[in-house]
């Protein structure tokens, strides 16, 4: 089988599920990338990914015609969802060839995203021109389905993915045994933005240390709301309790997740994937998250491998926090749950391989076989 990824360039949580693609598929798989990495993202460290399979379209007139002629004769496409794969779609499509569309959801801010250029023409060639041909949505987040029915759109044709960091192999025992017993130490790693909620982090410090619960809060990242944050922390004398880190290199982030007992996502439902919960679990980390983050309710079920709390309330969170705080055993439970999940079902190679089994469905007229994980059906998530 031969299978291309059209997209804008390729990134780190791409080419995991590339690389195993690639290995799965003898060497027939192809990321298709049409723009050079922006420049801001090279400052902030993001390196440019080499692969023998990458075909880079912004080099030249030679690239860009074996772009196309392996996206013809490939058996399936995968296209990001942005304005500069149409064209490979429409092609496909016109000649009723298997296509998928990969897209976080549309409606993050809500129905005025709907009328964001990238979404009406989208939808223009949805409607017009791709309704009826064999054209499936790949969900990264379960709110995918959400929207897409509220717009009318792939309903019926959904189905899960997202995002797959890589899964180390941990001995587990030896992970748990190696954390700090003396506190209990809690991990947020984000933009220092609005809709990340890290007033969420301060107020919750704020109750943990009035409720004499010995924690450590640890917040990696910069941004906007950095400054006013360290000003919150000295306003409430949190000092001892809350650590602000600035921003610090991804595996380095990793080890804290691997020294932590708790890693926390505060975020919204702008928050569309949140691979940090990936990470997070996959590293030995108990997560606690909002429920409006759109990879958590394909990874952690609430009071199994993981805390849920209701997105933006103070109160829900705090209590799965104290919850975890005053329980270890719960805590190392979820957490090895948590590795076992994300290891045995949600690893990028369990969706290289599942990616293929609903290729392969499709491609003989059947149903989809997957009953969970990646490119199990995806239906509209109710909170």
């Amino acid at each position: 089988m031969t299978i291309v990824f059209v997209s804008n360039f390729i990134n780190h949580y791409q080419v995991t599920v590339s690389d195993a693609l690639y290995e799965l598929c003898d060497g027939q798989y192809y990321f298709v990338e049409t723009s050079r990495v922006p420049e801001e993202r090279r400052k902030g460290g993001f390196d440019i990914i080499e692969r023998p399979y990458v075909i880079r379209t912004w080099k030249g007139p030679e690239e860009e015609k074996m772009a196309h002629r392996v996206c013809m004769e490939a058996d399936v496409v995968v296209c990001l969802s942005e304005l500069c794969t149409i064209p490979y779609r429409v092609e496909r499509l016109r000649q009723d060839k298997l296509t998928f569309e990969y897209a976080e959801r549309w409606l993050k801010r809500g129905f005025i995203n709907a009328f964001s250029k990238t979404s009406l023409v989208d939808h223009y060639y949805y409607f017009v021109h791709f309704r009826n041909k064999p054209f499936y949505k790949l969900c990264a987040g379960a709110y995918v389905p959400n929207d897409e029915q509220l717009l009318h759109s792939f309903v019926g044709k959904c189905y899960k993915f997202g995002y797959f960091s890589k899964v180390p192999l941990l001995d587990l025992d030896k992970v748990l045994e190696a954390k700090d017993r003396s506190v209990v130490k809690i991990l947020w790693c984000a933009r220092f933005i609005g809709w990340k909620r890290p007033d969420m982090v301060v107020d919750l410090a704020k109750r943990l240390s009035e409720s004499g619960l010995n924690v450590q809060i640890d917040m990696v990242g910069t941004g906007e709301l950095y400054e006013k944050t360290q000003k919150a922390i000295a306003r409430n004398h949190l000092e001892k309790v809350l650590h602000l880190m600035g921003g610090i290199p991804n595996d380095q982030v990793l080890e804290l997740m691997q020294s932590h007992h708790i890693f926390l996502l505060t975020s919204t439902k702008r928050e569309g994937w949140g691979v940090v919960v990936n990470e997070a679990m996959a590293n030995g980390c108990c997560v606690v998250s909002s429920d409006a983050v759109g990879s958590v309710p394909y990874l952690i079920q609430d009071g199994v491998n993981g805390r849920l709390f209701r997105s933006g309330n103070g109160d829900s969170l705090y209590k799965a926090v104290e919850e975890l705080v005053l329980d270890r055993e719960q805590r190392e439970q979820f957490t090895r749950r948590a590795y076992k999940t994300i290891s045995e079902e949600w690893s990028p190679q369990c969706a290289a391989i599942n990616f293929i089994r609903l290729c392969e469905d499709f491609l003989n007229h059947r149903e989809c076989s997957i009953e969970s994980g990646p490119c199990s059906v995806a239906l509209p998530y109710r909170r």
